[in-house]
């Protein structure tokens, strides 16, 4: 069961906005069952989370960054944030360089029609990002490894407020979780815990 001092983590916000009930099995519950799907989109995430700089000129590139907000109690690992150097940019004192800062998140498979949870997850790893670094970011990307496509995303005010909403909401169901109801969807034929 969750500690009620626990943050809350980044991943979780697309879990909570893509279904409840799955949010409520793996997290409330801790029920993991594995299938082709998530297996796959494990070995991406393990490729991601490896924590590594790459310079190529003003451009750099780092993987596994592990962002914090005490504001939101929000935690987690990005995939990959992008570091563009600029004489006008934020001061990021690992890189020891000034620069405009663009989250990466890599999704395993190929774009769908509706994929807010996914702008929602990018959202909120912008609210570390620029809490951390003292920064504002208006764009971020979103790569889907199995079309190796690349998405912006525009992380609007309204992207914000609504990332901010389902933040208050998973921090609210944290403080009393209780068991949440299936509600049957097309999706749910692919899901791994279908059976639960």
């Amino acid at each position: 069961m969750i500690m009620d001092d626990e943050p809350i983590l980044l991943s979780w916000i697309s879990q909570w906005v893509f279904c409840k009930r799955r949010f409520y099995l793996q997290i409330a519950e801790q029920n993991f069952i594995e299938n082709v799907f998530t297996a796959e989109g494990a070995r991406d995430h393990t490729r991601a989370h490896e924590c590594k700089i790459e310079r190529r000129g003003t451009h750099i590139k780092v993987t596994g960054l592990q962002v914090v907000s005490e504001k939101y109690h929000l935690f987690g690992i990005c995939d990959s944030v992008e570091f563009e150097v600029v004489s006008d940019g934020c001061y990021i004192p690992f890189l020891e360089e000034t620069c405009r800062i663009y989250p990466v998140e890599y999704k395993h498979g190929k774009k769908r029609d509706e994929e807010e949870e996914y702008n929602l997850q990018m959202a909120a790893q912008t609210l570390c990002l620029e809490e951390m670094f003292h920064t504002m970011i208006t764009t971020g990307y979103i790569y889907y490894t199995g079309s190796k496509e690349r998405f912006e995303v525009n992380i609007s005010d309204k992207v914000r407020a609504d990332a901010v909403k389902f933040i208050r909401e998973i921090s609210s169901y944290l403080e009393n979780p209780h068991p949440i109801k299936p509600e049957l969807r097309k999706r749910c034929n692919g899901c791994s815990l279908n059976d639960l």
